[in-house]
């Protein structure tokens, strides 16, 4: 018997949704053969004894097999599981056999368990033998199968049978080999079949004597019954609570039973929320996302389960269940105690105590599901969850067994593996089979053994960890295990040489981690490890990688394997540069700014007003990117030791004068907010509140927060999370100008997390990808789309069909064409490629636009990437800056190139004008908007060193780099190519209606690309000049991408009906129409200002315009080139489709 799952070898069903009522689980059939039936059999089965119904079914002679189909987690299981209980109550049928099609059946494997289930055979507890011995492998071994067969129909004749095949398609169908076999098998007695199968594929179809029958999901009213029964009895205690999950259960009418019961545990885990308003957005959530499982394991309130386990059933479909569909019990619970999921191990007892009980709690969340023989399954439902960044799921394994078990089509699995003395390993009778050989101790079961020895027999050993060993050297024998495949020496502190790993040669996975006392590596150690796949050297005390490194080179070793290596290999010291603290060990904490809340461009030093002073104040060196986004780091006035707890501590005790008092109520006022940054994890709080409520304005009371509480979670060695609490009753009254008694405290409490390192800053972007917004990127980028598609398609048609036309006229018949008078755009081809005015002007604004274009791209390519991930302080302006500079040449180029296209020739007034054109523009803006800084003494205000670097960086590259790009330009030598020659003397252009002036024109061609961005434009607006994060660079790339084709084609219309109008300025023109959406979007800012932002005072306004007004212009050159290009393209696709003289 196992002891631990405490299932039998050989189970004869399982109840799929534990502790659910019957007459709940009782789902709606519809048969989908009328033929069949006969009156009142024609109509619905009903919910009443529709198992009765059933086997009055399997009683119709002509009816032979009968499918119960429906998605996971409607009952399917259950159902069968009733059905067999009846016919063998009622003396329908004789025997009833199950075989799980979840697993990959051996035949040899199913007949006995056939056997079993008809008592032929002894199962495994019968036999009062445990399955860690030898005799559960000589049960298979000695066992002739021709004989088992007689055996069982034997006893079967004549009996009538009730054959249950359960979840059907999972790894097994009906017309695999096995299964197929054991039909022909039993088709020598009455057999009935009862199937079980989600039939996605429609695989089953209602024919003959085979009857499909669909599981159709609970009435809302069933739902809420059983959400009730399963909720925490305190959820539905919070007034509201009711109506809400009656109206979600309205508006998710399609829910199963088991997706109610994870719901129910889901307002179980949440019960103590802030009251029905925390209810509404759980709900709300719930409502966004598809499955409502990945909704229950990343809930905040449900951490019982390490994140890894959770993220490592993804991999189901290329690791464990690839190939059988199930694993079993002791060998899951031995793969997390490899990859380090439970924890430091020092005793494997205990964590296998551990990997038990996370067992059952998966089961209880019906992550994993109970087959026969021990074995387990993924529900259905974690198919579902393909995305493990936006399914909240983090990676924390120690070697990453899935990378390289999946490039293994040989690899199995980790067989037959039992808990035995102390230890994770293979039964003796598989030891000598040789076959999957797996050995894990830890140092107390080694305590008892002579570690040469006890290794001594195990030459084919292919797995080997050994777990908080006392031993200073391995044992020669090791070098003898030439099938080893896995290495795990974990925690072994006492360990200082390991020569002997380099003779390994089939190593594919090693980890050596916090062996302290392992100073040094060996030179060769690498050399001939040519198959390793995976390595961890983390927490070890060397300095410098072994030479034999180099040989990675040369291996079949992917590089990022190479750089992992590289970044997990640390010293022990701990400090902030590795971001890993011993207890009581000081964690940098740095006070960054001040601000009123909805002026994000306005802050201050923290220290401005006149908060605790610490002793020694300390200014943190800042990259320029952090310069550039007024972050102006101090050192902080709280000390946050690592792992060490406060109580109301103080942090100092002072009067405030009648100034300071002032200075802090204007704060308050203001509602201004401050933020730190402890191990650089953003800190936020409000100073105060204003008490305004029943108040008149000239009465409104103003209080100063004196606590704040820390809670800061870890993870081991390193710090995870931080949250900033002010106590709402520890508050300082400001109202009066009068001198008060300030005493500020704080208080501090560590709590231990599962979440990873790597993990921590998720949170930060979570915002943008909950369902809700996604569902509104989304709509905004389809809408976007159908709108595009129909208007640009209804162009597009128009278009195409007067081009037609007009080329059929223009080509129909040569002659009589010269008899007659030509109209339209052809009439204007001995101008339509006059050169326009103010050639210099043109081409050092389409250089700008191109050199802004390609900026924007490799901008958008860094945020695909994670460049700018929350809180990478100053990225997104380095990048700029930087990117800015590197492709001033690109700028230099185009403008030069074209300009002597045009046959330009004072080309250096040209390359002046590009490197002004926009440079100069955003110059004296910021000239100007850094004084205004200045005289606020704002964080905004550029240092006098920082202005001299982006003075030297335009000096020493962008400056350069344009004029080597405008020298390649002028010498490239290439002409316009122009289809048509132009004339000595320029048509007069006709009189035209005021619409087709170049205001309304532009008025036109602006508002299609701008509706095409409108939406989003508020979610950028919210993070540029708010506290929003924005981190979907996908979603934003997508819209820029129909941005671009909206504004070409827009211009293109526009120039083909100016040019039919016989205006042939259509240079210019293009550009303006192409470049007008910049124009809407700073009208948009006038609209955001105004309703969408609390943004006052006059710094802030002049920031906010100032900045959009360049960012606008940049998007007016950009676009316009865009548009340019665009109907230049047309026009000489036009004109060289017709003949020009």
């Amino acid at each position: 018997m196992v002891k631990c799952c405490g299932l039998q070898l050989i189970s004869v069903y399982l109840i799929v949704i534990p502790n659910i009522p019957v007459h709940l689980l009782e789902p709606v059939f519809i048969l989908m053969i009328p033929e069949l039936l006969q009156g009142s059999e024609m109509n619905q089965i009903r919910e009443e004894n529709f198992e009765e119904k059933i086997l009055d079914l399997f009683q119709k002679e002509n009816i032979s097999t009968i499918v119960l189909a429906g998605k996971a987690g409607i009952g399917k299981t259950w159902m069968a599981r009733k059905v067999t209980s009846l016919a063998l109550k009622e003396d329908v049928f004789d025997f009833s056999l199950f075989v799980s099609m979840s697993i990959k059946q051996i035949e040899r494997a199913l007949y006995y368990s056939i056997a079993c289930q008809l008592s032929i055979c002894s199962t495994v507890g019968e036999l009062g033998i445990d399955d860690d011995e030898e005799a559960v492998d000589s049960v298979f071994e000695e066992m002739d199968l021709a004989a088992l067969k007689n055996k069982i129909l034997s006893r079967l004749s004549p009996y009538r049978l009730l054959l249950i095949l359960d979840n059907e398609g999972k790894k097994l169908s009906i017309e695999d080999n096995v299964i197929t076999g054991l039909l022909h098998f039993l088709s020598g007695n009455s057999l009935k079949v009862l199937i079980t199968s989600l039939n996605e594929d429609g695989r089953h179809k209602t024919d003959g004597g085979k009857i499909v029958m669909d599981l159709k999901p609970l009435s809302p009213e069933k739902s809420l019954s059983l959400l009730q029964q399963n909720a925490g009895s305190k959820v539905f205690e919070i007034t509201g609570a009711r109506s809400l999950v009656e109206d979600f259960l309205n508006r998710n009418m399609e829910l199963t039973p088991a997706e109610v019961v994870i719901i129910a545990k889901l307002l179980s885990y949440h019960q103590h929320d802030s009251g029905v308003q925390g209810l509404k957005c759980l709900l709300e959530d719930l409502s966004g996302f598809k499955n409502n499982l990945a909704i229950l394991l990343t809930s905040s309130r449900y951490n019982k389960v390490p994140g890894g386990i959770l993220g490592d059933f993804n991999w189901m479909d290329i690791h464990f269940f690839r190939d059988e569909g199930a694993i079993h019990y002791s060998e899951l619970i031995a793969y997390w105690v490899m990859e380090g999921y439970l924890g430091t191990i020092n005793c494997i007892n205990e964590a296998y105590a551990k990997g038990h009980q996370i067992l059952l709690e998966l089961m209880d969340l019906q992550v994993l599901k109970e087959l026969d023989a021990n074995y387990l399954c993924v529900e259905k439902q974690m198919l579902d969850l393909k995305d493990k960044h936006h399914s909240g799921f983090g990676r924390t394994d120690s070697l990453g067994l899935t990378n390289v078990f999946a490039k293994s089509y040989e690899w199995h699995g980790i067989r037959g593996v039992v808990h035995k003395d102390g230890a994770i390993k293979t039964p003796g009778i598989r030891r000598k089979a040789g076959k999957h050989f797996i050995l894990l101790l830890d140092g107390n079961s080694l305590s008892r053994e002579d570690l040469e020895i006890f290794l001594e027999s195990d030459e084919e050993l292919k797995i080997l960890g050994l777990f908080s060993a006392r031993v200073k050297y391995l044992p020669k024998s090791l070098s003898d295990m030439k099938m080893l495949s896995v290495l795990v020496l974990r925690g072994c502190d006492f360990l200082e040489k390991i020569h002997c790993i380099k003779e390994l040669r089939m190593l594919t996975a090693l980890e050596i981690s916090d062996a302290r006392s392992l100073t040094g590596l060996p030179d060769d150690i690498f050399t001939h490890l040519t198959k390793l796949e995976c390595l961890n050297l983390a927490g070890l005390s060397i300095e410098v990688l072994p030479i034999s490194v180099k040989e990675f080179e040369k291996m079949a070793i992917s590089i990022f394997i190479f750089l992992l290596l590289c970044h997990r290999i640390s010293p022990v010291r701990s400090d902030a540069s590795n971001h890993r603290y011993q207890p009581g060990e000081p964690v940098p904490l740095y006070a960054n700014k001040i601000g009123p809340f909805h002026n994000p461009s306005e802050t201050y030093r923290y220290f401005d007003l006149p908060f605790c002073i610490p002793d020694h104040i300390k200014e943190k060196k800042e990259a320029l990117g952090e310069v550039l986004n007024g972050d102006r780091l101090v050192s902080g006035p709280y000390s946050l030791d690592f792992l060490v707890d406060k109580e109301s501590d103080l942090l100092c005790k002072k009067k405030l004068t009648k100034e300071e008092v002032s200075q802090f109520r204007k704060a308050v006022e203001k509602d201004y907010y401050f933020q730190m940054y402890y191990d650089d994890l953003p800190i936020w709080g409000l100073i105060g509140r204003v008490d305004r409520e029943g108040r008149a304005e000239n009465d409104y009371r103003y209080y100063l927060y004196e606590h704040v509480h820390f809670d800061i979670q870890y993870n081991k060695d390193r710090v995870i999370d931080i949250t900033a609490r002010m106590d709402l009753h520890s508050v300082l009254d400001l109202t009066e100008d009068k001198e008060v008694d300030a005493e500020f405290t704080y208080s501090v409490k560590w709590n231990e997390t599962d979440i990873p390192f790597e993990k921590r800053m998720d949170k930060y972007a979570q915002n943008s990808s909950l369902p809700h917004h996604l569902e509104i990127h989304w709509f905004s980028i389809v809408n976007s789309c159908v709108t595009v598609l129909l208007l640009t398609g209804f162009l597009a048609t128009i278009l195409m069909r007067i081009l037609k036309n007009d080329f059929i006229k223009y080509t129909h018949d040569e002659e009589s064409a010269d008899d007659q008078d030509e109209t339209g755009w052809k009439y204007i081809r001995g101008d339509v490629f006059r050169f326009p005015k103010y050639k210099s002007l043109f081409a050092a604004a389409l250089g700008c636009g191109t050199q802004l274009f390609t900026l924007a791209v490799f901008i958008f390519l860094l945020g695909l990437v994670g460049v700018f991930y929350p809180y990478n302080r100053g990225a997104l302006f380095t990048a700029l800056l930087v990117m800015y500079a590197l492709t001033s040449g690109i700028a230099g180029y185009t403008s030069t190139s074209f300009y002597r296209q045009l046959e330009g020739s004072n080309w250096v007034r040209n390359l002046l004008l590009t490197g002004s054109l926009f440079g100069g523009p955003l110059f004296l803006t910021f000239c100007f908007l850094n004084s205004t800084a200045i005289a606020y003494s704002a964080t905004a205000a550029l240092p006098f060193g920082t202005i001299i670097v982006i003075i030297l960086i335009w000096t020493l590259v962008t400056s350069p780099l344009l004029v080597l790009g405008g020298i390649a330009g002028k010498n490239s030598g290439t002409e316009f190519q122009a289809p048509c020659r132009t004339t000595k003397y320029p048509r007069e252009i006709p009189e035209l209606p005021w619409y087709r002036y170049t205001i309304p024109q532009m008025a036109m061609a602006g508002f299609l690309p701008f509706s095409a961005i409108y939406i989003e434009l508020y979610y950028i607006f919210a993070s540029v000049w708010g506290h929003k994060i924005y981190t979907i660079y996908s979603i934003l790339f997508i819209v820029f991408i129909i941005l671009l084709i909206v504004t070409a084609f827009v211009t293109v219309a526009l120039t083909y009906f100016q040019l039919a109008a016989e205006d042939h300025n259509w240079w210019w023109r293009s550009f303006l129409c192409g470049g007008s959406t910049g124009i809407f979007i700073y009208s948009y800012c006038l609209y955001y200002y105004h309703a969408r932002s609390d943004m006052s005072g006059f710094m802030q306004t002049s920031f906010f315009f100032g900045y959009m007004a360049c960012i606008c212009y940049g998007f007016f050159l950009m676009l316009g080139a865009v548009g340019f290009r665009a109907a230049l393209v047309f026009v000489r696709h036009i004109y060289r489709s017709i003949k020009c003289e």
